[in-house]
């Protein structure tokens, strides 16, 4: 069944509008983003610890620093953590990027870019930078009597997408065969839907309606 940000429950949420959640710190992923097909894309941050799990059929190993891009609409299952696994873990609808004027080809490019490869490992600097923005969204989301907070939080958000967009541009140089070689049907789904939209296909709105073609 698929599920949209509106149907989580918000108990285990730290930050929910219509279009993003966080959850500031967790020891495992909510179980309600588990084995669901979410219409959603998650980061998620390894704070600390180790875990491992697949994204459809594709495993994913995370370690302290790194982080994961988790497409919409392929489950999370077999989660294994470490004892110490610490989480910061964000999930936002592609409305909340729509109306961006900066949302130019090289964006998507680079977003079908990291689908392809959904882990990435940032350097001291990159590493910085993510905490700056990290810290920045998390001192807006603990103190919700801020004026224009979810205004402030959604911007904040927006920016730091592009700078972790920014920084995988020119990371990957593998040929389509070696990209597509054993990828999931809805990963492929999904990178194609980015493609298209980077060429100007406005009238994209879903992964399914790349499905559906």
């Amino acid at each position: 069944m698929e599920k949209q940000i509106a149907d989580l429950q918000r108990d285990e949420l730290d930050y929910v509008d219509s279009d993003l959640f966080v959850v500031k710190e967790a020891d495992r992923l909510p179980a309600q983003l588990m084995d669901a097909m979410l219409n959603m894309e998650l980061l998620v941050f390894c704070l600390q610890g180790r875990a491992s799990f697949r994204i459809d059929e594709r495993a994913v190993s995370l370690s302290a620093g790194q982080y994961a891009l988790c497409p919409d609409y392929a489950p999370i299952h077999d989660l294994i953590v470490s004892p110490d696994l610490r989480l910061c873990i964000m999930g936002f609808s592609w409305h909340l990027l729509e109306d961006v004027p900066a949302l130019v080809k090289q964006a998507w490019s680079a977003t079908s870019a990291i689908l392809r490869e959904p882990v990435f490992t940032p350097n001291d600097s990159e590493r910085r930078r993510i905490e700056q923005y990290r810290a920045l969204l998390l001192h807006h989301v603990e103190n919700p009597d801020t004026r224009f907070r979810k205004e402030v939080v959604q911007l904040l958000f927006q920016t730091f997408v592009f700078e972790l967009i920014n920084m995988t541009c020119g990371r990957s140089a593998a040929t389509p065969d070696e990209q597509n070689a054993g990828t999931p049907q809805s990963t492929l789904l999904s990178r194609q839907f980015f493609e298209l939209l980077a060429q100007g296909e406005g009238t994209l709105r879903s992964v399914a309606q790349v499905a559906r073609r």
